[in-house]
């Protein structure tokens, strides 16, 4: 196992990005021309309808925006759809399909830009005020239910003592008849997915991300995946909190103490966030760690 491993998922995104639109060429409702093929989707249409299912309430994934947009008529209209009867030709206007959602995302998050638009919202609300200034900053994580198959592996840690772990399967990214002697690498099926303890004999297998916000408001400031699933939540409190202050310096200047749960009831760590960042942390106590 690689315990030089960053804690956090930090995604490499695509930079190279070849101009092939210029910005005057589109608008809400107003699409880009081509010489040949469909007319596509409008982007402010497929954007608005991924924001608008994150404010009323549900997950910004391709499902669950497609069900919106098909069963109700004036989210699809409010967002510059129309609903498709099952026998007319294609018209950009219309309703996509799923395919078409799940290409939108994956083009948003391989190019970073959800991430950008969320720091972006965040700079924005702090320079209008309506994130208020606040001296505690809190942590947690939360978990995602992994669907995928996963496999137990054996290993040596770093004191030289056998280990075992549960990690997603491999697989390869190819089409190679003969995949076990093909010079393609393998690779994690379901990366960063891991075994993540909840109680006594209480285990999912699932991914794992932190958050991190302010607690007189409620309002959440960032999250990120963590890099394996089985990593202990009081790991990815430190980086993110390092993260979040290079994203935002202006909160930097506000925090004087953190709010973590028992995870974090260490002292080492305790001292890391005191002499690093200037700051205090304060766990709820963890009784295991107490000797009587």
């Amino acid at each position: 196992m690689d315990e030089t491993a960053p804690v956090l998922s930090e995604e490499e995104f695509i930079t190279d990005i070849l101009p092939t639109v210029s910005p005057s060429m589109i608008a809400p409702g107003k699409t880009p021309d081509r010489l040949g093929g469909k007319k596509p989707k409008c982007f402010f249409a497929l954007f608005k309808s991924f924001i608008g299912a994150s404010l009323m309430g549900l997950e910004a994934i391709p499902e669950k925006v497609h069900l919106l947009l098909t069963s109700n008529l004036s989210f699809a209209r409010v967002s510059g759809f129309i609903p498709k009867a099952d026998n007319d030709q294609y018209w950009f206007k219309y309703v996509p399909s799923i395919r078409k959602l799940e290409q939108f995302d994956q083009i948003m998050t391989d190019y970073g830009l959800w991430d950008r638009l969320k720091i972006k919202e965040v700079i924005e609300n702090l320079e209008q005020g309506l994130i208020k200034e606040e001296k505690e900053l809190v942590g947690d994580t939360t978990h995602f239910h992994a669907y995928s198959g996963f496999e137990t592996v054996t290993y040596i840690d770093e004191k030289g003592k056998e280990q075992r772990k549960s990690q997603s399967k491999t697989t390869k990214n190819c089409r190679c008849e003969d995949k076990d002697n093909c010079e393609h690498p393998w690779e994690l099926a379901d990366d960063g997915a891991g075994t993540i303890v909840k109680a006594f004999n209480k285990y999912i297998w699932g991914h794992k991300a932190s958050i991190l916000g302010l607690p007189m408001q409620g309002i959440p400031l960032d999250a990120i995946a963590v890099a394996d699933a089985a990593t202990h939540d009081g790991e990815t409190f430190f980086p993110h909190v390092v993260r979040l202050f290079a994203q935002y310096p202006e909160i930097k200047s506000w925090i004087d103490t953190v709010l973590y749960d028992s995870a974090c009831d260490s002292q080492p760590l305790k001292d890391k966030f005191r002499d690093q960042l200037g700051i205090a942390l304060k766990a709820s106590l963890n009784p295991r760690r107490k000797k009587p």
